[in-house]
């Protein structure tokens, strides 16, 4: 499962060599196989829309800088196939790096081939919220239509080099060929690669310097929701430096618990400055828990995360900031990386009188940490830790957004590496309690005699829920905004408009997120004759079911627990009367969470309240737990979807008129 061989190959080895095809314009394709192009259905998935017939990806970091050409070769069988493939989008992030080179022809079965023109290939923002800031090259192969082969390639230039590199074949098409290569960089590190559900092999070079990585015959892979990992689900090579070769994985996470106990001594070092911020910060009648939580505010608030959009620098300012290379630097610049900020606390809370050590989180979105395995990859996020009697308790301040005692939602239910001199710290993190994390929707609405919905909304978040919208909303646009809280609503409320949209605090790490908007439909209730149909969970209704599938392959993990809360009013018009209705009946989920919903209807006011709640208190379950989950939320969707019928004493006057 595991290789590894030191990197240091000479430089006359390595210079002006480029194994495979480079994707320069007019350069030779790789030849066309007659059986190809003759072929009418996937020899894999006989019922596939589209084949991948070759797939390479070479990957060269030898000489500088990491350059990367890829080349594709599709097949469409069906009309639905030709769709897929007429238009190619590749995205890619401009802060870090460059998609030059883009080739692209279609051959027909008869051999005709058709060239995309350069004019034909198109750049733009495809995604503009907070922080994030991706582009998208596209292009549309000239003539896709059943029976063709689309070809293309292009290159990527990112500066610098990786210390982790993954390829993973499985794609969204069966595929009878995929090839991957990999020179790596001229540093004295031992390079490792790591196979996971791909055949372990030995390691040997051509004769260019580069290692190569293939597979034939590989099914498309099924997207779940809320699935582990891809890297642990699919055929995938994993390529990372590391500065020694461990003996063992116990040794190995020794040595780096060790590591980060040396960091903790000299970076976060309580100094004479430190330790006077922190005397300033608590005061000696403070709760320990006080005391922390105003280490963590000060950290997160008044040091400035360089890292974040909303920090309001720009690049050069970015680019100009000094280095911190203890705490001490960082409390005196006043501005630091999120590790930084979190050294900052360590030592802060060192200076208060707590045992304090810089520790680090695995992150389970990505790759989930295994104590057999010595990769470096598992633990990647800085964090906090600070003892607490006979346990220890974790702090994130670099998250911004996140309050005192709560982490990331990628490092909750899994590991964690705390500095320690003697043998590995590895502890289990927790996910935050439901309640920790409410989303709360609160609206003031009136539904018309045309059966529009019209009225005002607001909203308040805590815990998960808070942070991850500030991150969406603290640098957005008020047309980015706008579509954020469409994004939400649409799915509930066909052609629902907003209007007098109000964000507080989004930038701000300690005040609460406030969000209000003016919200209308123009069709929200369903007019029959003279009855009026309305659905009071305004929020949540003709919402698309969480679980589809019949079946599933993998386990169910959610991001973290939560709690949702809808508090909703609704004024009927003059005329109405309850003919029947009742409230959905409650859940009671044991230790997974609750479901409940309380209904009155007002009938001199014409007044109905709506107030629904549902918490999860359980992240995980196994796949054979599947036909159990999947029917709780299809039950929780129908119950949202209930419907109360009003009798119209005079039918609206439209209706009226009608002949």
């Amino acid at each position: 499962m595991l290789s590894r061989l030191p990197v240091r190959f000479p430089r006359f080895l390595l210079a002006f060599v480029v194994l495979g095809f480079a994707p320069l314009r007019g350069a030779g394709w790789p030849a066309l196989i007659p059986e190809e192009l003759a072929a009418t259905k996937s020899l894999i998935e006989p019922d596939a829309d589209v084949e991948v017939l070759a797939r390479e990806q070479t990957v060269d970091s030898s000489e500088g800088g990491v350059r990367t050409d890829y080349f594709f070769r599709l097949k469409a069988f069906t009309k639905a196939g030709a769709e897929k493939l007429a238009k190619i989008e590749i995205p890619y992030d401009k802060t870090q790096g460059s998609v030059t080179g883009i080739e692209a022809r279609t051959i027909r079965p008869d051999g005709t081939v058709l060239e995309l023109k350069s004019k034909d290939v198109f750049d733009r923002e495809f995604v503009r919220v907070g922080s994030l800031r991706g582009r998208m090259k596209s292009f549309a192969p000239p003539g896709v239509e059943p029976g063709v082969i689309v070809e293309y390639r292009y290159r990527t230039l990112q500066e610098g080099w990786a210390f982790f590199t993954s390829f993973v074949f499985q794609s969204e098409h069966p595929s009878r060929s995929v090839v991957f290569r990999y020179r790596p960089a001229r540093v004295s590190l031992t390079m490792e690669v790591l196979f996971l559900n791909y055949p372990t092999k030995e390691l040997k070079p051509t004769r260019a310097g580069f290692y190569e990585f293939t597979l034939a015959r590989i099914g498309s892979r099924k997207e779940e929701p809320l699935q582990p990992p891809p890297i642990h689900l699919w055929p995938s090579v994993l390529i990372y430096f590391i500065g020694e070769a461990a003996k063992s994985p116990e040794k190995y996470w020794e040595t780096l618990s060790h590591q980060q106990m040396e960091f903790t001594r000299i970076q976060a070092k309580a100094t004479k400055a430190v330790t006077a911020a922190a005397q300033r910060l608590v005061a000696a009648g403070d709760s320990d828990d006080e005391k922390l939580r105003q280490l963590h505010d000060y950290c997160r608030s008044k040091i400035v995360n360089s890292e974040r959009e909303g920090a309001g620098l720009t690049k050069e300012q970015r680019r100009k900031l000094p280095a911190n290379e203890t705490a001490h630097d960082t409390l005196k610049h006043g501005t630091g990386t999120s590790r930084d900020i979190n050294v900052l606390f360590v030592a802060l809370a060192k200076a208060a009188g707590f045992d304090a050590r810089l520790a680090l989180a695995n992150d389970r979105s990505s790759f989930i940490f295994s104590p057999k395995l010595a990769v470096p990859f598992s633990f990647v996020r800085p964090v906090a830790a600070v003892r607490r009697g006979d346990g220890w308790k974790f702090f994130d301040p670099g998250a911004t957004f996140l309050p005192a005692g709560i982490m990331d939602w990628r490092n909750g239910e899994t590991s964690l590496l705390v500095a320690n001199d003697k043998g590995a710290l590895s502890l289990p993190t927790q996910s935050a309690p439901a309640a920790d994390s409410l989303r709360h929707q609160a609206a003031t609405l009136t539904v018309n005699a045309d059966g529009s919905l019209e009225g005002d909304v607001t909203l308040g978040f805590t815990g998960y829920y808070e942070a991850a919208e500030k991150n969406a909303l603290e640098a957005a646009t008020p047309d980015e905004i706008e579509k954020h809280m469409l994004a939400t609503l649409e799915p509930h409320l066909k052609g629902v408009e907003v209007s007098a949209i109000k964000v507080e605090n989004a930038a701000q790490p300690i005040e609460p997120l406030k969000v209000s908007f003016h919200l209308r439909v123009p069709v929200f209730a369903e007019i029959t004759g003279s009855r009026l149909f309305v659905q009071p969970s305004v929020f949540r209704r003709a919402g698309k079911a969480l679980f589809e599938a019949p079946t599933r392959e993998n386990a169910i993990i959610f991001p973290h627990n939560y709690h949702e809360l809808d508090e909703v009013t609704l004024a009927l018009p003059a005329g109405v009367e309850l003919e029947a209705g009742s409230a959905p009946p409650s859940i009671d989920l044991g230790r997974v969470g609750r479901y409940a919903v309380d209904l009155s209807w007002k009938k001199g006011r014409r007044v109905l309240t709506l107030r629904r709640e549902f918490e999860l208190k359980v992240l995980g379950f196994p796949r054979e737990s599947y036909e159990k989950v999947k029917r709780l939320f299809e039950v929780i969707q129908e119950r949202d979807d209930h419907t109360l019928t009003f009798q119209l004493r005079e039918p609206p006057a439209a209706d009226a008129a009608k002949p």
